[in-house]
């Protein structure tokens, strides 16, 4: 009885020595920045693709054709017309493009960049984040559509001005990646972070 007695205590011993794979932090699954920097280079990629086809099929390609670059800076009419196509024509595209894109994100928890690396957005504690989650995410990274959106309708300098420090704050918030919580602005803001998408399906499975 004695020698069974012992023989549990240094089972127990071993066991508390071993470490808790169940209690794991989860900070260890989230992606860091290599991943996260590819996934935003495919999007980039597919991004200019689609914008190029859209300038074809709008015939934005052939208007700049008809820009003489040379005489730009002294014929206010051709100084006009340049500045009609970039920002009712050009910019409001690729606004609308990089809108629907992105908006993939609030439906799979995934941009395409993120699905072909096999990468998801899930909640800081590495459970499937909600839809309110990844919508608050989502205005935090993409506040420029906003911002932008109302500085074309409205002319007011202040919406760029406005729009080019937050870019600058998103930006520079994206290398927040670095840290130990591998987590950038929007996603603290929105306490979500990246992980592989297998480990958030193998959280769910185990729930």
């Amino acid at each position: 009885m004695e020698n069974n007695n012992q023989f549990q205590n240094d089972n127990q011993k071993w066991l508390d020595m071993m470490p808790n794979y169940s209690q794991m932090n989860p900070n260890a699954f989230r992606v860091g920045f290599g991943k996260r920097l590819g996934a935003a280079l495919i999007d980039a990629l597919i991004i200019l693709i689609i914008l190029v086809i859209g300038m074809a099929l709008t015939g934005i390609i052939s208007e700049f054709s008809y820009i003489d670059f040379n005489t730009l800076a002294t014929d206010p009419q051709e100084m006009k017309d340049f500045n009609d196509l970039i920002f009712k024509r050009f910019i409001p595209l690729q606004l609308v493009i990089g809108f629907v894109y992105y908006l993939l994100e609030l439906f799979v928890a995934a941009s395409p960049g993120k699905l072909i690396l096999g990468l998801k957005i899930g909640n800081q504690n590495k459970t499937n984040a909600s839809f309110m989650s990844l919508f608050i995410r989502f205005i935090s990274k993409h506040i420029d559509f906003v911002t932008t959106s109302l500085f074309i309708v409205t002319a007011i300098e202040l919406f760029s001005v406005l729009n080019s420090l937050l870019g600058i704050i998103v930006f520079v918030g994206c290398f927040f990646v670095f840290g130990e919580k591998k987590q950038a602005l929007h996603d603290m803001i929105a306490k979500t972070a990246v992980y592989h998408k297998e480990d958030l399906e193998h959280e769910k499975n185990i729930q």
